[in-house]
């Protein structure tokens, strides 16, 4: 009789393998898909590894190439940051010293009835001191009804605070010569658009075109309006006329003599407007239909 084996009742002397069955056909076909799909993993992540190694390497280029950028623009920008503090300070200095001026925009139509009186006294005032005598605006350039003519007073009460902008003491030194070539310039074609001489010359003043009779005409002509004189050409406030030195109304030179009157109607029926219109924006009254 033989003795038994062992253990487990495997003998250990045996090679492994020795005595098993056949091997599986469907687990060797599972391992394999299995090693498959592993290679292919790998290699998918070796791939994206490489991938990601490329972008990194990129970007790493660009962050080089910006820094340097950004080296070359920080200073840059610092310095425009100081000169846009700077500009803005002399903005300040510049709005202070035109405020104190009192030579802020105005909105004409709008102003109070006591606003546009102190605007008519200081724009008579600039016209007869100012405009007329140093810069021989003569009558035919703003004739002597132009205070009867809104556009031409809107434009005149723009050119004079203008005028006192750009001649301010902290005004920037080409705001004069902006005015001298430019906005008189410009005032003075729109004021001669405003009041063509077919409607208005010298001494007359037409309410219409179509207006030519003679008794309004009259009516409308200063008291003190003067016949064309001789003078000599060296004569103050007077520019030389044609050949033979006549000089006629149109080439005077503006004076209050001949705008004095009309200002004072227009002045007084604007600011008697102006008060109707407050009193009854005052009352909640509409002073265009009374209501």
């Amino acid at each position: 009789m033989s003795t038994p084996p062992a253990g487990n009742g495997v003998d250990p002397d045996r090679p492994a393998g020795e005595g098993a069955g056949p091997a599986s056909p469907r687990r060797e076909r599972m391992l394999s898909e299995l090693a498959a799909e592993i290679r292919a993993a790998r290699a998918d992540e070796r791939r994206d590894v490489a991938e990601l190694h490329a972008e990194l390497t990129r970007i790493g280029g660009l962050l080089g190439e910006n820094a340097d950028l950004l080296a070359q623009v920080l200073p840059r920008v610092a310095a425009l940051d100081a000169e846009l503090a700077d500009l803005a300070g002399r903005v300040d200095e510049l709005t202070g010293a035109t405020l104190a001026a009192g030579v802020v925009p105005v909105d004409w139509p709008a102003l109070s009835a006591d606003a546009a009186a102190a605007e008519w006294e200081a724009l008579a005032a600039w016209v007869a001191d100012v405009l007329g005598p140093f810069y021989e605006i003569t009558r035919a350039q703003l004739p002597d009804c132009w205070a009867l003519h809104r556009p031409a007073v809107i434009e005149l009460v723009w050119l004079r605070r203008a005028y006192a902008a750009a001649h301010a003491l902290d005004a920037a030194s080409a705001a004069a010569g902006e005015w001298h070539t430019r906005w008189r310039r410009d005032a003075l074609a729109n004021i001669a658009a405003a009041i063509p001489k077919t409607w208005c010359r010298p001494g007359e003043h037409y309410l219409h075109e179509h207006d030519r009779d003679r008794r309004d005409r009259e009516q409308a002509r200063p008291a003190d309006a003067v016949e064309p004189v001789e003078q000599d050409q060296s004569t103050p406030g007077r520019r030389p006329g044609p050949e033979d030195l006549r000089v006629g109304r149109d080439g005077e030179i503006t004076s209050p003599r001949y705008w004095g009157p009309t200002y004072q109607t227009a002045a007084g029926a604007d600011l008697a407007w102006r008060r109707e219109r407050d009193a009854g924006a005052a009352t909640g009254q509409d002073p265009r239909t009374g209501s």
